[in-house]
């Protein structure tokens, strides 16, 4: 599981329009889905957060396309509706964590999402897992 929060959320809908929050997650959503396998799934969570299911990979599996992905957020330039500037310099802070025999749903979330909080702490625009980043 992967949460992932746009970075500095507040501060995009300053820049851009309080409206164009909509607009805003659907460029981070299809930015993260374009980059992903078949097979995995992505859901908007809360505000300024999505969650990731990855089924069938291990950390290393899930961790090495986060990396990549957080690069193309980075670098891209999109265009935003009922904004008329594109938007570039998406960063987001990744939490993973892999559920291990034992492990309920709910420690497996509260450990990404532990991961993803440290994240934003350490800097911003970072994918943690435990033990990595």
């Amino acid at each position: 599981m992967v949460f992932a929060g746009l970075d500095r959320f507040r501060g995009l809908m300053d820049a851009y329009s309080p409206t164009s929050g909509d607009a805003v997650h659907g460029v981070f959503a299809s930015l993260f889905t374009a980059n992903l396998g078949e097979g995995d799934m992505v859901a908007r969570y809360a505000r300024d957060q999505f969650a990731f299911i990855l089924p069938e990979r291990d950390l290393m599996a899930a961790y090495n396309p986060l990396i990549k992905i957080k690069y193309v957020c980075n670098l891209s330039v999109q265009s935003v509706a009922s904004v008329d500037r594109p938007l570039r310099g998406l960063t987001a802070s990744c939490g993973l964590a892999c559920g291990e025999p034992g492990m309920t749903a709910s420690a497996v979330t509260e450990q990404a999402d532990a991961c993803m909080r440290g994240g934003r702490k350490s800097g911003r625009n970072f994918v943690k897992a435990r033990g990595i980043g």
